[in-house]
């Protein structure tokens, strides 16, 4: 295969194929059990910025020693976006408007009347236009109509 070439050009040509697989076995990865390793240029890079090994982050050393924690992520949103949308549905439910079952349950004598009264107004607006509406009925078409037009 091209793979081989003792040149070194590893361009292979339209019609080839690679008829072996990758061999993992003496790969490292890095996880919150396995250190990364001193050769990684993240490791580099925080050694060049003055950090020293199995100590906290920042001036004095004293931040968080151990690397962030993520959880598996399923959909396409950003890191923190999970979080964000669990604490807007917290503070939704917490701000919820209340059921009127509930205003019931610890409603006083006077919230009952004041409410029984509101029920009542109502039904009487309903009635008053039930009856206003009930001119506008056809008995030769046998037809309610909402409209004098109609």
């Amino acid at each position: 295969a091209a793979w081989d070439a003792a040149d070194g050009d590893r361009q292979m040509s339209i019609n080839e194929r690679i008829d072996q697989s990758f061999d993992d076995s003496g790969v490292l990865q890095a996880s919150m059990e396995e250190p990364v390793p001193a050769w990684n240029r993240g490791y580099q890079l925080l050694k060049l910025m003055g950090w020293r090994e199995n100590s906290g982050l920042g001036k004095k050393g004293e931040g968080i020693i151990d690397p962030v924690r993520l959880r598996e992520q399923l959909t396409t949103s950003g890191l923190g976006k999970e979080t964000e949308y669990q604490e807007m549905a917290e503070e939704a439910t917490e701000n919820r408007k209340a059921l009127t079952s509930e205003l019931i349950a610890f409603e006083d004598d006077a919230a009952r009347a004041a409410r029984e009264a509101a029920v009542a107004h109502e039904e009487a607006i309903a009635s008053a236009l039930k009856k206003e509406i009930a001119s506008f009925y056809c008995d030769v078409c046998d037809k309610q109509y909402v409209k004098i037009t109609e």
